[in-house]
């Protein structure tokens, strides 16, 4: 069995409980078989609005570098707690979109006012 947390609260370790406590226990109670797994989210690119124009609530992540150190530290501690394993699919997506390579880059020269289907960013 799988559970994760919203992403957007992954960063925060305090809004992972009482639920994940909760989660697991009804998992282990009605399917005693299973395996806890936690299924690790991931930050958000870092052109995302959630950056671009950032919060002014205390501890949101400002970056997605900032995101992603606060959600892997997250889930490392919950899975610890949880005696579960983690699933570390936003490893997996922070590798692959900070790679010069791979990775996200922003097209500056396209212009979504006057784009028109089917034209997408470079």
């Amino acid at each position: 069995m799988t559970i994760q947390q919203v992403s957007l609260k992954s960063h925060d370790l305090s809004a992972y409980q009482p639920h994940a406590d909760r989660l697991s226990e009804l998992i282990h109670q009605h399917a005693p078989g299973a395996k806890l797994l936690v299924h690790q989210t991931w930050a958000y690119r870092k052109d995302d609005p959630h950056f671009t124009k950032p919060s002014d609530k205390p501890g949101e992540p400002i970056t997605q570098a900032k995101m992603y150190a606060g959600l892997s530290a997250a889930y490392a501690a919950i899975t610890k707690e949880l005696g579960a394993r983690r699933i570390p699919v936003g490893d997996a997506f922070y590798l692959a979109d900070t790679s010069p390579q791979w990775g996200y880059q922003t097209d500056t020269a396209f212009d979504y006012k006057a784009v028109k289907q089917p034209a997408l960013p470079l």
